[in-house]
Order: C-alpha cells, then sequence, then structure tokens
C-alpha cells in the first residue's frame, strides 16, 4: 500500500525572498501547527530560480518570470505570468493552507480553492495594500478592485497594525480578521553599549556625546532630508548616524563628509543588528504622513529599537502613539513637525533623561517578539483548517 503523500501549505509573495522575515516567521508557526506537512515559500528569481531546502519540511521555490518587451502589458505579463506558474504548480498536489502575502495576486489562492474545496486561504497584508506609499491613481483602483473582489472569498485576513484591522473589517464589512504584529524574534541578550571597535571608536565619538540613530532602508519618504538637515544645525556633541542601504546613501555621504557630526554604518548582517543599534542612546523614527499605509503603520524597526534597549523618537501616528506610551519607550514628535521643531525636540533631550529612558526601554523588552503573537497565529491555522 503506498504511503499517503504529505500535505502542502504555500507561501507567496512576488520578490526574491531573501528579505521576506514575516513570511519565513509564517513557516515556522505553520510548521509546528502542522507538524505532518510540507510548507512552500514561493518568490521569484530570474537569477537564481529553483528550490533552496530551509530544513526537512520547509523550503523556496524561485520561479522564473521573464515578459516580453510589449509597450503597456508588462505588468500584466508579470502578474500573469507568476499566478499561472503557481497555479498549475499546485492544482494537482494535496494542499492544505495557502497564505497570500500581496494584493495583487490574490486570485490565484481564490482559483485554487474553486478547484480544490478542502483548502483554506489566508490574506497576509503586509501593510494597508490599497493605500500604499508611490501608488498610482490607476495603481491604487486597480488594487481596491482585486481586493474588494476577492477578500470576502479568503477565510480569514491577518494584517500587521491594529489600526489596519479596523480599517479592513470597517470598509468590507468582514470580521474574521486578527492583528499579528510584524516583530522581530526576541533574544533577549543584554548588548554591550560600547564594545570594541564600536560606532565611538570607528567615527571617534566622544563618550559623553549623543548618538541618535536611523536603521533600515535609506529610500524616499522616510524623512532622510529632515534628519539630515536637522543634524547640521546640532551642536558637535549630538550625532547622527544611519545605517541601512539604499538610494540615499550617497547624500548621506555627502554630508557626513562635510558635517563631523554625520556617520554613515552601511548595513550589517541581520543577526548583528540589534547589537549594533544597542550602541546609540535613541533611534529615530520621525516618518512622513505620505499614505494611510504609513499612518496607520507600526513599524519592525520600532520593535527593532526596543529589544536593543533603545527609547525611540517617533512620529505622534496612532498606532505609534499607542505603543509608546504602553511601553514607555521614548518620545512623540507632533504630526505637524518642521526641520526646527524637530532640532528643538532633540536639542532639549538631556542624558540623563535618555538613560532613564533606555532603562525602561530595557524593561520593555519583554513585552515585544514574535514569540508573543506566534500563539494567535497558530490559533488562526487551527481555526480555519478546522483541526
Amino acid at each position: 500500500m503506498s504511503k499517503p503523500k504529505k500535505r502542502i501549505n504555500l507561501h507567496y509573495y512576488p520578490t526574491h525572498l531573501q528579505f521576506g522575515s514575516r513570511m519565513l516567521r509564517g513557516s515556522e508557526v505553520m510548521a509546528e501547527t502542522f507538524p505532518e506537512d510540507e510548507i512552500h515559500l514561493l518568490g521569484i528569481s530570474n537569477q537564481h530560480p529553483g528550490i533552496t531546502r530551509i530544513d526537512e519540511r520547509r523550503l523556496i521555490r524561485h520561479y522564473r518570470v521573464r515578459i516580453l518587451p510589449l509597450r503597456g502589458i508588462k505588468t500584466l505579463q508579470f502578474y500573469l505570468l507568476f499566478s499561472f506558474k503557481i497555479f498549475f504548480s499546485y492544482l494537482f498536489r494535496p494542499v492544505r493552507v495557502i497564505e497570500c502575502h500581496s494584493v495583487e495576486f490574490m486570485g490565484v489562492a481564490t482559483w485554487l480553492k474553486f478547484f480544490k474545496r478542502d483548502v483554506r486561504i489566508v490574506y497576509n497584508p503586509h501593510e494597508l495594500e490599497t493605500e500604499k506609499n508611490g501608488q498610482t491613481p490607476r495603481m491604487r483602483k486597480v488594487a481596491r478592485l482585486i481586493e474588494n473582489r476577492y477578500i470576502r472569498k479568503y477565510d480569514h485576513i491577518i494584517p500587521v497594525a491594529d489600526k489596519i484591522s479596523e480599517w479592513y473589517r470597517k470598509v468590507y464589512h468582514i470580521s474574521n480578521v486578527t492583528t499579528i504584529f510584524n516583530m522581530p524574534d526576541n533574544p533577549m541578550l543584554d548588548y554591550p553599549t560600547a564594545p570594541p571597535g564600536g560606532f565611538r571608536d570607528k567615527f571617534g565619538i566622544g563618550p559623553t556625546d549623543l548618538i541618535f540613530i536611523y536603521q533600515g532602508k535609506l529610500m524616499k519618504r522616510r524623512n532622510i532630508d529632515l534628519m539630515l538637515e536637522v543634524f547640521t544645525r546640532m551642536p558637535p556633541d549630538r550625532h547622527m548616524l544611519f545605517m541601512g542601504f539604499g538610494e540615499f546613501v550617497p547624500k548621506i555621504k555627502e554630508y557626513a563628509a562635510k558635517y563631523s557630526n554625520i556617520h554613515y554604518q552601511e548595513a550589517v548582517p541581520k543577526e548583528e543588528i540589534l547589537a549594533h543599534t544597542a550602541q546609540a542612546d535613541a533611534g529615530l523614527l520621525i516618518g512622513e504622513n505620505a499614505c494611510l499605509s504609513y499612518y496607520y503603520s507600526l513599524p519592525n524597526k520600532y520593535f527593532e529599537y526596543v529589544l536593543a534597549s533603545v527609547p525611540v523618537v517617533t512620529v505622534d501616528f496612532p498606532e505609534l502613539h499607542d505603543y509608546t506610551l504602553q511601553l514607555g519607550c521614548g518620545w512623540l514628535v507632533p504630526e505637524d513637525y518642521t526641520v526646527e521643531s524637530s532640532r528643538q525636540i532633540l536639542l532639549s533631550l538631556t542624558r540623563e533623561e535618555i538613560q532613564q529612558k533606555k532603562k525602561a526601554t530595557a524593561a520593555a523588552r519583554s513585552q515585544v517578539g514574535f514569540h508573543l503573537v506566534a500563539p494567535k497565529l497558530k490559533a488562526v491555522y487551527l481555526g480555519i483548517s478546522g483541526s
């Protein structure tokens, strides 16, 4: 008698999955929830297509998606090709749960569910998908049409913030919504604040000078220009350190060459981020209200600051307001901030006040970590599967 085939659970997102931490953490929970199943993470890589094993039961499959140089339908080709590859790869395979991570590809899971009635589907929007930064009016209209067309066919929706969950419930009149914060893993390590060869040695920063850090993607709509301008007007004992990668790196380097209190640190491996961040005195998260998704966001970066025991100077957006007050881990900048008002707030922070906040932030670390939201995610999987 032949051994029954293992059932498969799918996560898919139309990009290279090198930095897909939310998908990877979700796949770990899925593997724990369904210990006999395989978990496949599906993405795109024309340079390195094929399968990469994560462990015995989890794998990453990168599809090659090549489009024809036909004007006006390149994006449509991309959507259709990736969708068809997923659909035909798994149409005749024993699939249990499918998790879609992108509004543009919501249809794939619903098509598979139509042909495979016992399949359960989950929508995991990484932000407010129809109100994202950088969307043209046409892109936003298409995203709204797709989401409205398919969202009620999904068994559960798991947004990244409470305000976004509220938005989905209100706009689509649905109740099957559970917030799963995009929290990083929590190692609860006591990171040294001044390891040998650290930022103070590398950039010649005095032992009593204050270091403000911004880490992550150095791109548009992150207020990089504002932070640069603020620190050109700061006294020399207050330093701005940018750590990451992106289009603003050349400009930051230009400022760093001109101003002794502005510095650039290239991106470090994921497992080293918190140890580097912990060397700063305060983290900056003064985002722009560029779209509703940003306004309702609670970024992974915020939690990384807290885990590194670094208090946060953040803009007074709804989710950031609530968490900052709840954890007692930082200071709020009014929504109508300017370069000068931001400078005054940063200038008013004393070393003693920052040290007090660092202690409060260190105490708040136990309230942050993916292990805290993993049980909620497991409950979602068990609930929709009837296990």
